[in-house]
């Protein structure tokens, strides 16, 4: 079966889980530009980025930033394709820069947003590989570059039909711009030529341009061990494990990779016989408190600012880790699962350098919580050397920008 018979195929499951989004966020303009309708004008000459979410988003931002600084009568479009990955656009409030949502990938949605956009040229972050999209791209003459290139296991070992997809997609690409020399061999794996690649290194390491952390309303003055990035399993596994930690009458706060599941962890957590308090309740934490959920968008880096320790979620069951470098800006003790095939390349890296904790299992990561607790010097040592490592690599963005400058010159000035 062709991709594109295939698309027309799953097009009703597309079009009514994209309403079913838009219902949930409340956001017509994600409804009418997924599928091609209702984009704004902005102008000749436009640079077109597209981020998926909010940590393509947040990685992009600081290679914007700077883009905008040098260029700053240059429009740049910054498409998503989720609304939380657009609230993280419209908080950087950054100046030329208009957010869109990326249509779905049905020939007459791109062309519909290429022919209204009219990008001189598409940056793509990370892994989006779509085929109509870039086939469309091809036909437009509108160049391709992918930044901070990466590929999961999962597009690596996908089935025959699905790389020969990647293969036609990556035919239309002009440049690679890759993380890792790692990243290089599986771009070549799937059929990129090699010349067209060059590895800058991992722009997830640029912080020179990133906003200070906002105060957090409604909370409380108590010390408190985060849980960033949760999944499904791993609270109940820290709601066990806080029950056995000497935690001074520190809190634990759990911040859920997708705040929607807030009320289930709530319930879950609160049948254990624990005092638990969810955020999007406005619930008081009281000095009885023993476990916070915090619910909501766009506050994790402000609990991961005032936090005494960083547990980093998605590691301890089999999702492959989260982000590791945002509490490491912060300098913050982080420790992290098993679990961290997704964020191999930064894990290795502050491994090497004693920047972070790895443990194997949850009663491991009992006793470290404990050790760093009862050793604030401990800590600060963990979380001194995590930032260290971040400035050591944050000439990644202006790296980045002097690639993009050799390519397109009549851009990046």
């Amino acid at each position: 079966m062709s991709y594109r018979l295939l698309l027309i195929v799953f097009f009703p499951f597309v079009f009514f889980y994209t309403l079913k989004i838009a219902i949930r966020y409340r956001c017509l303009t994600y409804f009418l530009q997924r599928l091609g309708f209702f984009y704004p004008v902005v102008g000749p000459d436009v640079i077109w980025l597209h981020c998926a979410s909010v940590g393509e988003v947040n990685t992009a931002i600081p290679l914007v930033k700077l883009f905008v600084k040098h260029n700053p009568d240059q429009r740049l479009v910054l498409t998503t394709t989720t609304p939380t990955g657009a609230k993280i656009v419209s908080q950087n409030n950054i100046s030329n820069v208009v957010h869109c949502y990326l249509p779905v990938d049905m020939r007459f949605s791109v062309r519909r947003f290429l022919k209204k956009i009219k990008p001189q040229l598409a940056l793509i972050m990370e892994t989006e590989l779509w085929p109509e999209l870039y086939r469309c791209c091809q036909q437009f003459a509108i160049p391709i570059t992918i930044i901070n290139g990466r590929l999961s296991n999962r597009t690596l070992k996908a089935n025959t039909w699905l790389k020969k997809q990647y293969k036609l997609a990556l035919a239309r690409v002009d440049h690679v711009l890759a993380r890792s020399e790692a990243d290089k061999k599986g771009f070549i794996e799937l059929g990129c030529e090699a010349d067209k690649i060059e590895v800058p290194g991992n722009l997830k390491f640029a912080c020179g341009s990133r906003s200070k952390p906002g105060d957090i309303t409604g909370f409380t003055g108590r010390h408190y061990v985060l849980a960033a990035s949760t999944h499904d399993d791993e609270e109940l596994q820290l709601a066990h494990l806080w029950k056995n930690v000497n935690n001074q009458n520190h809190l634990l706060v759990i911040v859920p990779r997708h705040p929607e599941r807030g009320r289930e962890i709530f319930t879950n957590i609160q049948q254990l016989g624990m005092d638990v308090a969810l955020r999007s309740n406005k619930d008081v934490v009281t000095d009885e408190t023993q476990i916070y959920i915090a619910d909501t968008l766009g506050e994790l880096v402000n609990f991961m600012a005032t936090a005494d320790i960083v547990f980093m979620g998605g590691s301890l069951v089999k999702h492959g880790g989260q982000n590791i470098l945002e509490p490491a800006r912060l300098a913050k003790p982080i420790i992290i699962g098993p679990s961290v095939y997704n964020f191999q390349q930064e894990v290795d890296l502050f491994l090497s350098n004693n920047a972070c904790i790895q443990v194997n299992d949850v009663d491991a990561l009992t006793e470290v919580i404990n050790n760093l607790l009862n050793d604030r010097a401990l800590g600060d040592e963990l979380g001194a050397r995590a930032a260290q490592l971040m400035v050591h690599q944050s000439h990644i963005a202006e790296t980045y920008r002097t690639s993009l400058k050799k390519y397109y010159k009549d851009y990046f000035l």
